[in-house]
C-alpha cells in the first residue's frame, strides 16, 4: 500500500502512496498529493513553496486538525489541498492506512476525540 508502485499517467510505474501523501508529486503539470504539514513547513522554509490561502472550520481547540490550503510548489500550482496540522507522521500513517483498508476508493469521514 505505501511503497508499492503505481502509475500517475501513461502506464509507467512511477509513484507510491508514500510519495503521494508525504512528499507530493507532479501530475499533469499540477501538484498532486502533498498532504503532510511537516513537508509543507520545510519546503516553505526553504523557499520552495509559496502559500496563498487557507480554509478551516476553527477555532481550533486541539490538534491534530485539518487545514485546506492553496499553494505553489516548485512552480507547480495546487488549487485545493488538505493536510492534518499538528499530527505526527505515525498518526498520518495510521489514519490513512485505516481509510485505505476500511473505505477503499470512497470518502472516509473520521471523528477524533
Amino acid at each position: 500500500m505505501w511503497f508499492g508502485l503505481y502509475s500517475r499517467a501513461s502506464g509507467k510505474l512511477d509513484s507510491s502512496g508514500f510519495e503521494h501523501i508525504f512528499v507530493g508529486e507532479i501530475k499533469s503539470k499540477k501538484v498532486s498529493g502533498f498532504h503532510n504539514w511537516v513537508q509543507f513547513y520545510l519546503n516553505e522554509k526553504k523557499g520552495l513553496l509559496n502559500y496563498y490561502s487557507h480554509n478551516y472550520d476553527g477555532p481550533w481547540e486541539s490538534y491534530p486538525d485539518v487545514l485546506a490550503m492553496q499553494f505553489n510548489w516548485n512552480n507547480y500550482y495546487k488549487s485545493v489541498g488538505s493536510a492534518f496540522i499538528g499530527s505526527s507522521p505515525e498518526f498520518d500513517f495510521a489514519i490513512y492506512t485505516l481509510c485505505f483498508i476500511a473505505r477503499p476508493d470512497k470518502g472516509c469521514k473520521v471523528n477524533l476525540g
